[in-house]
């Protein structure tokens, strides 16, 4: 084997080099040949080479099925071709040895709750013995874990299809002893295989959460002190009409008590990989039914799973704050647009960064209904148009506009898509919300008395309904099938900085801060159109639901993550 295509030889370590010493050896050429190092156009050209064939080497020995060419004195001159059905036989043994040991380790980093790791592990261990049913099952479990509930769907499939009685022939369990075989069965609670939550929230598909985002008129303060009374005529600017929205009665009866349960927050100083911790909460995604998603000033984003209490992953990249995120269908890549003028792509399931483009400030993202096709808009109502798996963007053609007027305007503030990617809200530069069904040819419609300052919009998770608050605490909800007013809520005098459906659609928060600073969120029943509860609190940035509408989580500027469920009645 020559130098040209020896991984070894390209990373200049000898054919036994340990894993550790294969990593070392990547990371320092990595650093040495990084284009960005290089000015010169030439040397720039050379160094992109380079990084290339040192990328390609590392992928081929972390390949578990990577197998060295032999040399031609390795099996003898005088072999017979029976030998080659003994190495064969070897090479069967060696694999399935391999992909137990991988087993194994997944079992211990899942004692230490290293989830991410393990599912590597296990995916090492598939990747070895393709009919592994057990291997299979236990990484539908870590995926069930970290709420990757669209991943576990199809591990669990892959089992049953496989046959959990009837395992690999040649099965490492068979060759496991007793105490593994134990430690196997504690992964499994009782009853997993149908799903131990409850129905409403094993049902719930990861792409079934609500899409929000911040307006940069956000951070103003309030001007007006509204009374709770429903008024007599609209707020909407310009406009003295009566409203056609509905109020629900003011202050009404009933009443919750909502406790705090956890508060979350990453490590002070350092974290793993140099990064430093969080800092404050700006924006709070959920995704699965347990799990969710935070981004923070400072560019980080972190995964969460919010019933265990516990952050297990870092997505690190971004140099400045981020302004919004979206998940595609599948739930399985997550885009983020950042001040510091790209627009990344990660694969949550791995952690990992898998695009970066260079875009500029964009203000709001969405995926559209396709896998691969992203939309984005800047403040100044540019829309652009992204094929994810392109090396570039560009501002959408004339001749590459849809049949509706989806994008006739060309001049969009903020764009939105419904769970079930059917319908998409976009604000032109009026401030007026308009209302587009992509699967059906009828003109757009503008949302009535949306002619106004929104300082944040919400979709809800069902499809149903959007959210539009200002800076008076004011918030506007609208029947997206419809396009038709529902109801305007009156909240606490302040900028609404957040709002947030339940994805069983029976509650909506709101967050609103007044010109001296307080923060207020508060609780109200969509269906009953009764204010719930109060919770005060300093410093409350964002807000979300969990996926099994069963907590509330506020992050705050100090980085933590405040988690509420309301009070069990006697």
């Amino acid at each position: 084997m020559n130098s040209a295509s020896d991984p070894y030889k390209t990373l200049g370590l000898s054919a036994n080099a340990t894993e550790a010493e294969i990593k070392q050896a990547y990371r320092k050429l990595a650093r040495q040949w990084h284009p960005d190092q290089f000015q010169n156009p030439s040397e720039k050209q050379k160094a992109e080479a380079e990084i290339k064939r040192i990328n390609i080497a590392y992928s081929q020995l972390k390949d578990p099925s990577f197998q060295p060419d032999s040399s031609p004195s390795a099996s003898g001159s005088g072999s017979h071709p029976s030998g080659n059905s003994s190495v064969k036989k070897d090479s069967q043994a060696q694999r399935q040895a391999r992909a137990q040991s991988y087993y194994r380790q997944a079992e211990t980093l899942e004692k230490s709750e290293r989830y991410q790791d393990a599912t590597k592990a296990l995916t090492l261990a598939i990747n070895l013995v393709p009919d592994y049913a057990k291997a299979y099952q236990y990484r539908a479990y870590l995926y069930d874990l970290r709420g990757f509930e669209f991943l576990a769907a199809k591990d669990k499939k892959k089992a049953k299809t496989l046959g959990l009685e009837k395992t690999y022939r040649s099965s490492p369990e068979e060759a496991s002893p007793p105490s593994q075989k134990k430690s196997a069965k504690r992964w499994r609670p009782k009853g997993w295989g149908e799903s131990s939550r409850p129905k409403s929230a094993a049902s719930a598909p990861p792409q079934s959460q609500a899409k929000s985002t911040r307006s940069p008129a956000q951070s103003a303060s309030s001007t007006a002190s509204p009374n709770r009374q429903a008024p007599a005529t609209s707020t909407t600017s310009g406009s003295s009409s009566t409203s056609v929205f509905s109020f629900p009665q003011p202050m009404a009866a009933v009443s919750q008590t909502w406790n705090i349960t956890a508060t979350l927050k990453s490590p002070t100083g350092t974290r793993p990989g140099g990064t430093a911790s969080a800092g404050a909460i700006t924006q709070l995604l959920p995704y699965g039914s347990t799990n969710g998603i935070s981004t923070s000033a400072n560019g980080l984003i972190q995964l969460w799973n919010f019933e265990r209490g516990y952050d297990f992953a870092d997505l690190k990249g971004h140099s400045d704050e981020i302004c919004d995120l979206d998940l595609n269908a599948d739930g399985q890549l997550l885009a983020s647009a950042s001040k510091d003028g790209t627009i990344k792509l990660w694969h949550l399931s791995s952690a990992s960064l898998t695009r970066s483009f260079e875009a500029g400030s964009m203000t709001s993202l969405v995926f559209g209904p396709e896998r691969h096709s992203l939309s984005c808009c800047n403040a100044s109502g540019e829309v652009r148009q992204w094929n994810s798996r392109q090396e570039s963007q560009s501002p959408l053609p004339n001749s590459d506009r849809p049949k509706t007027d989806l994008w006739a305007s060309r001049a969009a503030t903020y764009i939105g898509l419904s769970a079930n990617r059917k319908i998409l809200i976009s604000r032109s530069s009026d401030r007026s919300l308009h209302r587009y069904l992509l699967e059906e040819s009828v003109p757009s419609r503008q949302l009535p008395e949306s002619q106004f300052e929104q300082t944040y919009i919400a979709l809800s998770p069902s499809s149903r309904h959007i959210a539009a608050g200002d800076r008076t605490g004011l918030i506007r909800l609208w029947n997206l099938q419809t396009a038709e007013p529902i109801m305007a809520i009156q909240g606490h005098a302040g900028v609404v900085e957040a709002i947030a459906f339940t994805p069983d659609n029976r509650l909506i928060a709101s967050l609103c801060k007044t010109k001296e600073g307080e923060t207020l969120v508060q609780l109200w029943s969509r269906p009953s159109r009764e204010h719930l509860c109060d919770i005060p609190g300093d410093g409350f940035t964002s807000l979300c639901f969990s996926g099994d509408s069963k907590r509330l989580i506020i992050g705050t500027a100090t980085g933590e993550l405040k988690i509420w469920q309301p009070a069990l009645r006697p």
